[in-house]
């Protein structure tokens, strides 16, 4: 009887020492993952926008390609589990004009009168109706003209970004980078896509921007001159 007590703690001790470490090694391959991700988004931002936007969105590439407009690709984490999800958002340094009716459009202005005359009062009140209940942005002019505060507008901008262009806002939220699951390879600390989800090409765009940014790290470091060696 003796002998099966200590069998079947050494067991217990075994599976709890077991759990222990499969726990750590978890904790420890998860901080690889998040610095590994943390220092290609830093390398992604780094980098010049036009070459990397260019592999995760080739039509908005094509459009920013104009230097005046001094576009800027930024990345940021999200979700709710781990790894995280991997977003991104293009900002742009530039006077534009976004023209909506929505926001151009001012109650009670000859241009209202002129809509309601030519759409109809049904359906121009539909519409009225619509920018009330879906909170349609408002523009900055008026904004200024209304004296909010500053926290206010800012609040109103952030609004003003993540509305779509037909209900007056810009349209240009935080997009998720890859949004298939992926899974984690541990031997290499590398993200690779599952078999199951395999859809194409989009499950390896995060893989080639990261390649891309390393390859332009490595040159800079080849062409990087060496410090001098001290002498004592």
């Amino acid at each position: 009887a003796g002998q099966e007590v200590r069998q079947e703690v050494s067991g217990m001790l075994k599976e709890v020492a077991a759990t222990k470490v499969l726990r750590r090694w978890r904790r420890y391959r998860d901080r690889r993952i998040f610095v590994y991700l943390k220092h290609a988004v830093c390398r992604a931002e780094e980098s010049l926008t036009h070459q990397v936007l260019r592999k995760i969105n080739p039509v908005e590439a094509s459009i920013l390609r104009d230097p005046t407009l001094h576009a800027r690709l930024r990345f940021r984490f999200g979700g709710e589990t781990f790894p995280p999800v991997i977003l991104y958002k293009i900002f742009i340094n530039a006077n534009v004009q976004y023209v909506a009716g929505a926001t151009q459009i001012l109650p009670g202005s000859q241009a209202a009168q002129d809509a309601c005359v030519g759409m109809g009062d049904r359906k121009f009140f539909d519409i009225v109706l619509s920018d009330i209940e879906r909170q349609t942005p408002i523009a900055d002019d008026r904004l200024k003209e209304m004296e909010f505060g500053m926290q206010d507008r800012l609040k109103e901008h952030g609004t003003f970004d993540s509305h779509p262009f037909w209900m007056g806002g810009k349209g240009n939220s935080w997009r998720v980078l890859v949004d298939d699951r992926y899974s984690c390879n541990e031997n290499a600390l590398r993200f690779d896509p599952s078999q199951e989800q395999m859809s194409g090409k989009r499950l390896m765009i995060l893989d080639q921007v990261l390649a891309s940014m390393e390859r332009t790290m490595m040159e800079r470091a080849a062409q990087t001159p060496l410090p001098p060696v001290r002498r004592e």
